[in-house]
């Protein structure tokens, strides 16, 4: 692979029997201990029962959700740190010691009982879940696949769409088996166990598992200049990294779907609710002749029970994104499937948010929304790290990534601002007295899509090209 070779891979999946069993390992670790889950899905069930531990009413998550948006900020700003030790230690080990105290804190979370506690134990859960989703995970499998990574993340990913499906199930059902304390445990011990495979098992080299990169896939020239690249000097120290446009581009645009990303699963369930609930309430009012405060309670109650089973289902939608867009990008590049990909993104904002009201809302433009969202969800866990290793090179992506995650997670964990002030500025009442979010909700998806704009901009003058030297310009047919 030279300096001045475009790359062009064949999109096939022949992966090797180790190579499968590594996406494999890595799909379930998404599943189970990723940010994905513990950040979005879990936070369903964990902040209303934190609320009732804490604050003896699980009604009262207000400061739960104040209380995870510092938690976010203080995880951040460790993380990139943290990403300082994935670049000079090996990715199996950091990666291992935080699962391991990552399942530590999970095993404690069921007993919390303070808000002191609380902050200790899920600040430990939240740094583990989005430096092994952000940064040990990608690694990984860019290491075993460097040109074929894109495809690889793509299957890997899986496991971010699965936890809302299968995750969710598991862990709701041992709730109602097993009890709080008990089901954490379980997935603390589980954790625990997914670092004992990571370290036993796992190599940063998958030749010291006896498998050649991209299980072969390889001229004997090209393997020569794969080994001596990943041999050699950095050359993508901080100052150089700092001073590259596409270091800010891809954290930006990035960093701006993740935020997207994160406030429309956070909130899509009370979203549906309250966009929902008034309307079956008032079809009941009319359908039984009584005023619709006396069945808005019954309305929302069954928008709830729609909106819990949608969920169920939807996330089957993301399995065959998550694929098609690991095809795309070893098909017409990672820039280009991103861009399609922040395209469809700013569509799905753009009918939740209805630009500030300017579109109405409606059974149409809802099911549009849900279907580019989740079909696309996989994708954005995935293509931020494969353009980050195609600019920067297998050699230094881990190390660069581990500073450009900072820009990304910052940027994700706003979502929670975001959504607040629209809330805050938007919420109406309605005719029963009952106060409704949907407006404020509308108004924080309207500043996603302008969001999900900037992010277009800065992946069209971003670059994609396998080892890109600092200062160097790339020119149009790299640009893929």
């Amino acid at each position: 692979m030279g300096e001045n070779t475009k790359v062009r891979r064949k999109t096939n999946f022949n992966y090797g029997v180790k190579g499968w069993l590594l996406i494999l390992y890595c799909c379930i670790a998404w599943m189970f201990v990723s940010g994905g889950w513990w950040n979005g899905t879990a936070g369903n069930i964990m902040n209303g029962q934190m609320a009732l531990q804490i604050l003896g009413d699980e009604n009262s998550t207000g400061p739960i959700l104040a209380m995870n948006s510092y938690i976010g900020y203080i995880s951040v700003c460790i993380i990139l740190l943290v990403g300082v030790l994935f670049g000079r230690f090996k990715t199996r080990i950091m990666q291992s010691i935080l699962m391991f105290v990552g399942g530590i804190a999970i095993c404690f979370y069921g007993t919390v009982s303070s808000m002191v506690t609380y902050f200790i134990v899920f600040l430990l859960i939240d740094i583990m879940a989005n430096a092994t989703s952000s940064i040990g995970l990608p690694q990984i499998i860019t290491q075993w696949f460097p040109t074929k990574k894109g495809s690889a993340l793509g299957w890997a990913t899986i496991g971010t769409n699965l936890a809302a499906l299968v995750t969710f199930t598991i862990f709701s059902a041992l709730i109602s088996s097993a009890g709080v304390v008990v089901t954490n445990v379980i997935f603390g011990i589980a954790t625990i166990v997914m670092g004992l495979i990571n370290l036993i098992f796992i190599k940063n080299d998958p030749v010291d598992a006896g498998f050649q990169p991209d299980n072969g896939d390889f001229t004997p020239e090209e393997m020569e200049a794969h080994k001596k690249l990943m041999s050699g000097p950095m050359v993508w120290t901080n100052k150089e990294a700092l001073k590259d446009k596409n270091f800010w581009l891809l954290g930006i645009a990035y960093g701006a779907l993740f935020m997207a990303s994160t406030g429309l699963l956070q909130q899509l369930v009370p979203y549906q609710i309250a966009m929902n609930g008034p309307t079956i309430a008032a079809q009941m009012a009319a359908e039984q002749g009584v005023e619709i405060g006396q069945v808005m309670a019954a309305g929302m109650g069954k928008a709830a029970s729609n909106a819990s089973t949608m969920m169920k289902f939807l996330p089957l939608f993301a399995l065959p994104g998550s694929i098609l867009s690991g095809w795309l990008d070893q098909k017409i590049g990672t820039r280009r499937t991103a861009i399609i990909m922040a395209i469809c993104y700013a569509i799905a904002c753009l009918f939740a948010g209805g630009l500030f009201g300017l579109i109405p809302y409606s059974t149409v433009t809802n099911y549009i929304f849900i279907f580019l969202f989740f079909f696309w969800t996989g994708a954005n866990a995935n293509l931020g790290m494969s353009h980050a290793a195609s600019v920067f090179g297998p050699r230094d992506y881990p190390h660069v990534w581990g500073r450009m995650a900072f820009i990304v997670n910052l940027l994700r964990v706003t979502a929670a601002l975001v959504l607040s002030w629209g809330i805050s500025n938007f919420a109406v009442t309605t005719a029963a007295g009952t106060v409704n979010n949907g407006p404020g909700y509308r108004a924080g998806y309207s500043v996603f899509f302008i969001l999900c704009l900037v992010a277009i901009v800065c992946l069209f003058i971003s670059d994609s090209r396998v080892d890109k030297k600092p200062g160097e310009k790339v020119t149009a047919r790299y640009k893929n």
